[in-house]
């Protein structure tokens, strides 16, 4: 019985990847594209997040939060550890 179900199971895995890939393979061609639609993105649409990165030897996080409404873009970035910072902008404002 476990045999007959790997039997269905790999063609459909297999037809699911080369269902998947015809779609994306004419998209992953351009590069420009990919990019342009993530920095229309990080302008445009609202987020929120955590990103984690090393500076001098040290793992820092951060926290993220971007809204855009009618008047303009507005973002929150703060420290989750070590020195308490912040940064602020309020459209074309930004405070520390």
């Amino acid at each position: 019985m476990i045999r007959n179900s790997k039997k269905i199971f790999l063609p459909i895995v297999v037809s699911l990847f080369f269902t998947t890939t015809d779609i994306t393979a004419g998209e992953l061609k351009d590069p420009a594209y990919w990019l342009d639609r993530m920095s229309t993105a990080l302008r445009e649409l609202n987020y929120q997040g955590t990103f984690v990165y090393l500076h001098d030897q040290k793992l820092e996080a951060m926290e993220i939060v971007h809204r855009v409404d009618a008047d303009g873009e507005r973002e929150r970035l703060f420290s989750l550890n070590g020195a308490a910072r912040e940064i602020v902008r309020d459209r074309d404002e930004v405070k520390c």
